[in-house]
């Protein structure tokens, strides 16, 4: 009892109406106010009225209506599925990139991931073969898994465990190489970057990844990990959406499908709401449309 004494208190969908028009956020229709509530939740919904806050105050800025706030959340969620799917394709990349590379006969082989001494000093290696045998279990019942057990004594070649890899597995992975190694992955797979610069982009992917992930909310973040290695990133637009984004087209595979695809989906999205959204909140500069070109940095 003591603990839910220090917890807000439960609003009903009414409350939770009057408490938004007592904070100055204008409801015209309360039917249209409750669907929004009851589809995405008050506490999501208030994440996409943190620009309109009066600094220092609980209170929203003049003119601050449902209807701009929704359609904000429309344009966040159509965004961060684009990114989500360009993610996809950039980590089924990377997982194939690296387990062509370290499985290599002239490197550590098929299984050489078992041995400590494939990686760095650092590496946790308990931990990390922990994990892997812990998604293969929550495979268990799958027939890859099945497959190798009965045909392989549970042996599982590194191009096939990697399908098994999260995104943070797959940097963590990376991460712990020896540094000769990093380099050597990078130059053969990255050549326009170095192995710091990839290891500082991966935990960006991670990051980004997580949070479309969870349906998170990519307007007016302020993401942890800064994107090292940018060209012409602006300062305010270090910690925002936009550096992400600079990384996710260098790390993209394929030049043609980043600029047909994802760019032009990007760019159809930006025109859609560019009456509702304001740039700066995701960190887009001016001439963003030249550079999300995946040839022009």
């Amino acid at each position: 009892m003591q603990d839910e004494k220090k917890c807000k208190p439960f609003l009903t969908y009414q409350e939770q109406m009057k408490l938004l028009q007592k904070r100055n956020c204008r409801i015209t229709d309360d039917k249209f106010c409750e669907n929004v509530l009851k589809r995405i939740g008050y506490y999501r919904l208030t994440g996409y009225l943190l620009p309109f806050r009066v600094e220092g105050s609980d209170l929203y800025q003049e003119g601050t209506c449902i209807e701009k706030v929704y359609q904000i959340y429309e344009f966040d969620r159509k965004l961060r599925s684009i990114l989500f799917q360009s993610i996809e394709v950039i980590e089924v990349s990377l997982k194939a990139c690296l387990a062509h590379f370290h499985a290599a006969p002239d490197r550590y082989g098929p299984i050489g991931y078992y041995q400590a001494e494939s990686f760095g000093s650092k590496h946790n290696h308990e931990s990390f073969l922990e994990k892997i045998h812990k998604e293969i279990n929550h495979q268990r019942n799958s027939l890859i898994v099945k497959h190798h057990k009965e045909q392989y004594e549970s042996e599982f070649p590194l191009w096939v465990a990697v399908g098994f890899f999260t995104f943070g597995m797959t940097a963590y992975f990376y991460g712990d190489l020896k540094r000769a190694d990093k380099k050597s992955f990078v130059r053969e797979y990255y050549p326009s970057i170095n192995d710091k610069t990839m290891e500082s982009w991966l935990k960006c992917c991670t990051d980004l990844r997580n949070i479309c992930a969870h349906y998170d909310r990519l307007y007016f973040r302020t993401f942890t990990a800064i994107p090292r290695g940018v060209a012409d990133l602006p300062e305010d637009a270090k910690r925002r959406l936009w550096g992400v984004v600079c990384v996710l087209k260098e790390l993209y595979p394929d030049s043609e499908d980043w600029n047909q695809g994802v760019a032009s989906r990007v760019k159809e999205l930006m025109n859609a709401y560019q009456g509702v959204i304001e740039r700066k909140h995701i960190g887009f500069p001016d001439d963003w449309e030249i550079r999300i070109q995946k040839d022009n940095c």
